[in-house]
């Protein structure tokens, strides 16, 4: 039996689909961490194969809404409960967290992803829609009328010419 033979952007979206399957399957701060950054790897990656606008697409609303999730669980106020080390008489380790430090997240980090996090879902969905758009706009070869392309041809007629 002869095994199928996959595109690089079929490898990318199968890819792009077990990155979703296991953010759906993340329960804890180490998972939701580990997930956020190979949500980073898995968008260079893409980027770097220069596989189209609409693969970079996918695995940049992938990588978003990795980093919210991350950012949620950061956030959320039963996760921080117990921060810092055991005392050397308390002996029960567990329900202690990792600090930013153990999960190698730095501050910035986690910031960051907290303030990804406080966007509002319909506010990310919107975003989405209007970079597909963009997308299909710019396959077509039509202009989207969005304000992102506006923005663009602005510039483009305000630049200074050159004295001679």
């Amino acid at each position: 039996m002869s095994e199928l033979a996959l595109s690089p952007a079929e490898q990318a979206m199968v890819q792009i689909d077990a990155a979703w399957r296991a953010l759906a399957d993340v329960n804890s701060l180490q998972d939701a961490v580990r997930v956020a950054r190979g949500a980073d790897v898995l968008r260079e990656a893409v980027k770097n194969a220069k596989l189209g606008p609409r693969m970079q697409y996918e695995a940049g609303v992938f990588k978003v809404e990795s980093t919210a999730k991350a950012g949620t669980m950061l956030a959320a106020p039963d996760s921080r409960k117990g921060q810092g080390r055991p005392s050397e008489k308390t002996l029960d380790h567990q329900r202690f967290l990792p600090t930013l430090a153990d999960l190698g997240v730095s501050e910035f980090e986690s910031h960051y992803w907290q303030k990804i996090a406080s966007i509002p879902p319909e506010t990310r969905q919107a975003f989405y829609r209007l970079a597909l758009a963009n997308i299909e706009a710019a396959e077509s070869g039509a202009d989207a009328g969005t304000k992102i392309g506006r923005r663009r041809t602005s510039r483009a007629r305000c630049r200074r010419r050159p004295v001679a």
